[in-house]
């Protein structure tokens, strides 16, 4: 079996299947809430994917011992699909010995009241992004798990990706020299109609994806994957940010179009477009440089309109750069974390860091005005 020296690296899963699983012991879950519209496959909103929960439940080290949910109805039909024991009773989940960990992709203004539970409960923690709202509310998760040695990791899927991690290190190493703008788009027309050519599906008026009590927002919320890829890739948060969002297609009382401008003090400006209301899924990634460009796009739709390129120096054309697959995912993280009993320090802190980013472009689309990361710490730290 494959391993290298972090809990962030991945334990290979096809050579598990080959037999060594036999002598590791499998990590007992329960899948806590089926909120989330990529829950699981489901034919009601038309998502075709394994989703989160056919994705942990099909990993070779992870046996699924119960589900539950708030909505009994809900949770009773999510774990038929599974073919899993359903459960009304999250206190009694909890207190299980046969529980090692839980997934929760319950809603996102539950998370700090589930995870909280989970903790007391000596449970390791899976949890969808964002971890919570706030800045507050992740701190206190996050000092709560480190001082139960409780194993958390927040699903920042993209950090895992080799065409990110390239990006990464592309800047980091100056191929294009100082950057002095970043862009990424990342959307998908969930609320307008369904595409067969990208599964993601289609919202029903009555799904809680486009109530703001219970996801905290919408598309930009819930389309976070930019938010925590820019310090990733810039190496450090900004200094402040400001936002714009609106709901195009009237439905809920969330928006579906989302805006923000974040600002490094002498370095770039950054770009983050997310978006319920177009066309097939994309992302689009654009880093200018004073010395080259970076450009990436994915078309789950259209393959033949992806790219990843980079120009730079004295070349004025585009060289096509090799995307090969993730070697590792969140899940993985997870897992070696809890094999090596090591607390996931870099996901925490990048969890808490998308809080306070999510947090403070809610707070400026709402004032219309810029926001200050350092305010958001200070009030945190305050209240």
């Amino acid at each position: 079996m494959r391993r290298r020296t972090k809990c962030s690296d991945y334990v290979d899963n096809e050579v598990m299947q080959k037999g060594e699983t036999e002598t590791m012991e499998k990590i007992r879950v329960a899948f806590l809430g089926f909120w989330h519209s990529h829950a699981s496959m489901n034919p009601d909103i038309q998502f075709t994917g394994l989703g989160v929960y056919g994705t942990v439940k099909e990993h070779p080290m992870i046996h699924v011992t119960v589900g539950w949910d708030w909505n009994e109805e809900r949770g009773k039909k999510e774990c038929d699909r599974l073919g899993i024991p359903f459960s009304s009773d999250l206190d009694e989940v909890l207190k299980r010995e046969d529980i090692d960990g839980v997934v929760v992709m319950c809603e996102t203004t539950k998370h700090k009241e589930v995870c909280l539970k989970a903790i007391e409960n000596k449970k390791h923690i899976y949890v969808n992004k964002v971890l919570a709202p706030t800045v507050k509310e992740a701190e206190e998760i996050v000092e709560e798990a480190k001082k139960n040695r409780v194993i958390m990791v927040t699903m920042l899927s993209r950090l895992h990706e080799d065409w990110c991690i390239k990006i990464r290190d592309m800047v980091r190493d100056g191929r294009v020299g100082d950057v002095i703008s970043l862009r990424i788009w990342h959307a998908h027309g969930i609320v307008t109609r369904y595409y067969p050519t990208d599964g993601m599906g289609y919202l029903p008026d009555e799904h809680g994806f486009l109530l703001k009590e219970d996801g905290a927002g919408g598309c930009y919320v819930d389309m976070c994957h930019p938010q925590y890829m820019t310090p990733f890739i810039l190496g450090g948060m900004p200094d402040r940010i400001y936002s714009r969002m609106s709901s195009v297609t009237k439905r809920g009382n969330v928006e579906d179009n989302a805006i923000s401008i974040l600002e490094y003090e002498g370095g770039p400006y950054v770009t983050l477009e997310e978006g319920w209301a177009c066309g097939p899924v994309t992302t689009e990634v654009e880093v200018q440089g004073t010395d080259g460009t970076i450009l990436y796009r994915d078309d789950r739709s259209d393959k033949k309109y992806d790219y990843f390129a980079v120009r730079h120096g004295d070349n004025a054309k585009f060289q096509d750069i090799p995307i090969e697959a993730a070697k590792s995912s969140p899940l993985d993280e997870w897992i070696s974390c809890i094999q090596k009993e090591e607390i996931p320090t870099e996901n925490m802190e990048r969890a808490v860091d998308l809080s306070r980013l999510n947090e403070a472009a809610y707070i400026s689309a709402a004032k219309n005005l810029p926001v200050e990361l350092s305010s958001l710490a200070a009030a945190s730290k305050e209240a």
